[in-house]
Order: C-alpha cells, then structure tokens, then sequence
C-alpha cells in the first residue's frame, strides 16, 4: 500500500467555491491514504470542514496578511503534497494575488511537491482567456516545470494520463434519481405535479461583480433576458417552477408567470437531492462542476452562452425584443461561457471535439427565438429528452473507459507512476 501523504489543499478564492469542491472531492475519492488539510479564506472553512479536512484559515482582507499566514502554514506543516485550486486563480484572475502565489511556488518546491487543479488546459489555453471582452494575459506565464497537474473531465476531453498530468473523472456517475425520491423532495418544495421544476444556481462572486465596472452591466441585466427566454418557454410548454440556489436572491422580474423560490447554499447532499428531482438545470456556466453532476444525475442541461456573433436583431418577437433590451442597457455586452466573466476564447478552444457538448444544449443568447424553442422542446419531455439522457449516458461511460481513477491521475501528477 502506498504511504500515508499529508496533503495541503490552498484555495486561491474566498468567494468561489467550485474549484475548492473539486479539489476536495477529488482527494475524497482517493484509495490511498491521506492526511488532508485546507488552507482557505475564512469564508470556506465550512465547506473544507464538511469534507472532513482539518482547516487552517487565512484572512480574506490584506494580502500581506494573507499570505503571511499562507507562507507559514506550508513551512509549519511541511506537507508531502499541496494541492493548489486551482491554476487559473493561481496565474490569472487576480494578479497580484497570482503574482504572490506563484512565486511561492518555486520556495514551496523546495519542501513540498506542487500540484494545481487545471480546469482548463492553462498551459494550451492562457493567452486565449478573456475578461469582460478582453485579454487577460498578453504573455504566457513562468510555469515550473516540476509544477504537476490535475485535469477533471468531461470539461476537458476524456484523455488517459501522462507523467505530470493527470486526467480524472470529475464525480462518478450517480445515475437517475428514483422516480419516489424525486416526488418526495418535490412534495417538500410545494412543486406541483404539472410544473416543469427548473434548476439555475449562482455563486457569491456572480453577485459580487453586479458593482465592477467593466462586468456590472452584464451582471445586472442578463438574469432579466435568461428569466425572459425561459417564460417564453414555458408559455410554449407548461408552467415553470424556478428553484435557485445561491449566495443570495435572484427573482425573476414581475410579469414572466414563472414561480421562484431561492434557497442559500446548502450541503451537498442536500443539494444533490434538489438537483437530481429537476426537470431541467438552466446555466450561464457552461464548465460549473454542477453542470457534470447535472449530467451524471441525468438531468437535462441547457447552457446559455454569448458568442461573438451578430445577434438576431430586429425579430419583433418577445424574446427579440428581451435581447434588444439587453443588448442596450449592456451597450453590446460581451461574449461569454461563464457568466458574467467571459472566458469565452479559452472555453472554445476547450469545447472543441469535446463530448461534453453533445451532452447538453448549448444556446446562444444572440439567437433568442432558437434558444427559446430549445428550452421549450426540454420542458415538454419526451423523445428530445430521452435522447439527451442518453448522451449524458454515453458520456460517462466514455469517462469511465477513457481516463484514469482519482489515485492514478494523482499519482500521474506526481510522477509517481511507471
């Protein structure tokens, strides 16, 4: 059996909690034994606490402070391996955060074995990132070589590993929640036996940007357009039922017909039960870690995207005229996968031959009237739905052919592996 690792997850973000997540849940499917411990801001204790990690905190206020503490946790604990979630962070969306992290790599090198969760093919993909519409880096970044990798799919391809870099299924495959669950856990949310319950989730940074300059306007206005492309769905099929979990409350403007109700961030499991009983899970993120579990529950995706194509201008239909409202009071906006950030450029050169497309609707919030009968076509069940079920089906089967197992793809990072 392998030795016991003491492992060192360093969360790069106090707000996001996706990349945190996975990185736990990752190390909680291992085989071999771990001491697992979390460095993370002091609001995700909580959620590295409930994977049962023992918790360090920095200060999310003061970077000298933040890293003070960081520093010193990695030379007090002198962990076999620290596990940073995740690259992007780490290089990119905030630089003078990266800036520090990064060159504690190299110092941190020199105690431990350094290992980043890379959602997105950084070392391929930097200098495609944009940001609010532009580019985030102009010049790729010094990246060690002894810096080992992580990559979950489906967001990226399923791929075996190779010596330092390890390719993982991002959760196994749960399968369809049974039909009395799904009844039961409805009956507790009041949805009725003929509403379509429709699942959107939003995280504290969405909410956050509403007052950055560059994103604000894109944050603020698109709920508006999402929440009227799916009224006009609903008018085209059955009642909806908008069930939100978030960071805070996102209710739908008066007049689309939809019911809500918004729930805050809960424990996993709990919120597995509410995704698993969905008719549909509706997203503005198209690589959310709860787009895969979405999947693996076989519950159908819809993901809205702006491309950076002419939008459908001009059409004299409701949903039209949602886009054209948007549009102006956004002056354009700007392409995104990942709402209201961008990320568009890195996130199709990702999507390129990639499966985990085919296993969900991609829909282009320029085509509004397409993207309606889309939603739509989902509410109403069906063939169309069997069919996406079943690719969410392939999809996994795919995963669980294609890459490695947690210790593998681990070890893989590490160079452990002959």
């Amino acid at each position: 059996m392998a030795s016991r690792l003491r492992v060192l997850v360093l969360g790069c973000s106090s707000v996001t909690t996706g990349e945190l997540t996975m990185a736990m849940e990752l190390l909680s499917r291992c085989r071999r034994p771990l001491e697992v411990h979390a460095l993370v801001g002091t609001s995700l204790a909580g959620l590295a606490k409930w994977y049962g990690a023992r918790v360090h905190v920095y200060p999310t206020l003061g970077m000298g402070l933040a890293f003070a503490k960081i520093e010193n946790t990695v030379r007090t604990l002198r962990p076999d391996v620290i596990l940073v979630a995740d690259m992007l962070l780490m290089y990119g969306l905030s630089p003078e955060f990266a800036g520090r992290l990064s060159g504690l790599v190299p110092e941190a090198l020199s105690i431990s074995r350094v290992v980043a969760l890379d959602l997105y093919d950084f070392p391929r993909t930097a200098l495609d990132v944009d940001i609010f519409g532009r580019p985030m880096l102009t010049q790729m970044p010094y990246i060690p070589a002894e810096l080992g990798r992580v990559q979950p799919c489906p967001s990226l391809p399923p791929q075996r590993s190779v010596p330092g870099v390890g390719r993982y299924a991002m959760m196994d495959d749960a399968g369809p929640m049974p039909q009395y669950a799904r009844k039961q856990l409805r009956a507790e949310l009041q949805i009725g036996d003929g509403e379509a319950m429709v699942v959107i989730t939003t995280s504290t940074w969405q909410h956050r940007l509403a007052q950055h300059p560059e994103a604000g306007a894109v944050a603020t206005h698109f709920p508006a357009l999402m929440y009227e492309l799916l009224a006009q769905a609903a008018r085209a099929s059955r009642l909806v039922h908008v069930v939100h979990v978030g960071a805070m409350p996102l209710p739908p403007p008066d007049g689309t017909g939809l019911r809500y109700q918004h729930h805050a961030s809960m424990p996993p499991d709990n919120f597995r039960r509410v995704l698993g009983a969905a008719d549909l899970y509706l997203t503005p993120n198209c690589p959310a870690s709860t787009t895969v579990r979405a999947m693996s529950l076989r519950v159908p995706v819809a993901t809205l995207y702006a491309s950076g194509a002419p939008p459908e201008r001009g059409t004299g239909t409701p949903a039209g005229g949602a886009l054209e409202r948007y549009l102006d009071d956004t002056r354009g906006g700007f392409p995104f996968y990942l709402w209201p950030v961008g990320m568009h450029g890195m996130l199709e050169q990702v999507l390129l031959d990639n499966p985990f497309v085919d296993a969900q609707r991609i829909l282009d919030i320029h085509l509004p009237n397409r993207a309606v009968e889309e939603i739509a076509t989902l509410l109403r069940g069906g063939a169309e739905v069997d069919a996406l079920r079943g690719a969410e089906e392939e999809l996994f089967g795919q995963l669980m052919s294609h890459v490695d197992s947690p210790d593998d793809a681990l070890a893989s990072a590490l160079w452990e592996r002959e």
